[in-house]
């Protein structure tokens, strides 16, 4: 499982964090009494958005990265811990890329998922 590569901002930015747990469970209408309900998977997933800062050089590793990890987890950290603890994550959609004023620094917008452990 790969790292999230150590040439890109470490920590995201706070301003466009958010996450939300996934929810995990099917609910089943039965002829008599309550629905049925049961997990769906055995692992639960928080959806995560970030975003981070990057220059040229730092947008190409970025893409790199996504075209070798598109399908597969990745390690970083959770953020939403004090001290932010390993996690396992995995991306959603291609990276959201906008120009900052100068045009040589990028904002990217990235929609993952991680693993609730």
């Amino acid at each position: 499982m790969a790292d999230w590569p150590t040439e890109l901002q470490q920590e995201p930015n706070t301003d466009g964090f958010s996450m939300v747990v996934k929810p995990n469970a099917i609910r089943s209408a039965m002829a008599y009494g309550p629905d049925k309900i049961r997990k769906r998977t055995t692992a639960d997933w928080y959806s995560v958005t970030v975003q981070v800062w990057c220059d040229y050089a730092q947008l190409a590793v970025l893409d790199q990265f996504y075209i070798d990890n598109v399908a597969l987890t990745f390690n970083w950290l959770d953020f939403s811990k004090s001290p932010a603890v390993a996690a396992v994550y995995r991306f959603v959609n291609p990276p959201q890329v906008t120009p900052l004023n100068s045009h040589s620094h990028w904002q990217v917008s990235l929609a993952l998922e991680m693993e609730r452990g």
